[in-house]
């Protein structure tokens, strides 16, 4: 995050502030931003959310907060919130989701129909018997869906849905970083791989993306 930059919009090419280390933080305590944000997630309606002063904010309905370091954190019964990756999505409904946690415990969260987790550290990856080590990178679009990056240390990076309330995979190619082992899993969200399963398994377990594959039909 920053350390002075206000935040700006441009609606109707009209350059105004609309927060700044002077705004007062909207939790009661009478003590302003200071400066600290993150960069905001803008929707159809010209509405913001930012990461600033320990909390997650938007100007839905006016400035207001939706969780701060006082916030306790869903599905956990010891933490408050502490930290956020500053990467946010805030769709047309005001609905917004986020990175956030406090170690050990990282998740994303939203605060559709009140304050919950979507997945966590905790949470089973779809497909598979592990959890996840690694979420970040939300989205949520006006449907209430939410999206976002998700990976363990059997698994090179993948992107997950939560449509219709099931957490589920986009991966068609599942890599494990620990042998090498190569998967193909038409099963999505399903157990196992279906009709797919191990077809390969790499030498000296090389680092993987994305990108390093192509798929023909």
């Amino acid at each position: 995050m920053s350390d002075s930059f206000p935040l700006f919009s441009d609606n109707s090419n009209d350059l105004s502030v609309i927060v700044d280390s002077n705004t007062l933080i909207p939790d009661e305590t009478g003590n302003s931003f200071g400066g600290n944000f993150g960069p905001p997630s803008i929707n159809n309606n010209g509405e913001i959310a930012f990461v600033g002063s320990d909390g997650v904010y938007t100007t839905v309905g006016g400035l207001n907060q939706v969780v701060d370091t006082n916030t306790p954190i869903p599905g956990n019964d010891f933490n408050n919130f502490e930290n956020y990756s500053g990467l946010l999505s805030l769709n047309d409904n005001g609905n917004v989701t986020f990175a956030g946690g406090a170690f050990p415990t990282e998740g994303i969260y939203t605060d559709l129909r009140g304050l919950n987790v979507v997945a966590d550290i905790n949470t089973p990856i779809p497909g598979s018997t592990e959890n996840f080590d690694f979420v970040n990178v939300p989205a949520i679009n006006n449907d209430g869906t939410i999206v976002f990056g998700g990976s363990n240390s059997f698994t090179s990076g993948e992107i997950y849905s939560n449509a219709a309330g099931v957490l589920n995979s986009f991966a068609v190619i599942v890599y494990n970083s620990e042998n090498g082992n190569l998967f193909y899993n038409p099963n999505g969200s399903e157990t196992g791989f279906g009709d797919g399963g191990q077809f390969a398994t790499l030498t000296n377990t090389p680092l993987l993306e994305a990108e390093d594959f192509v798929l023909r039909g």
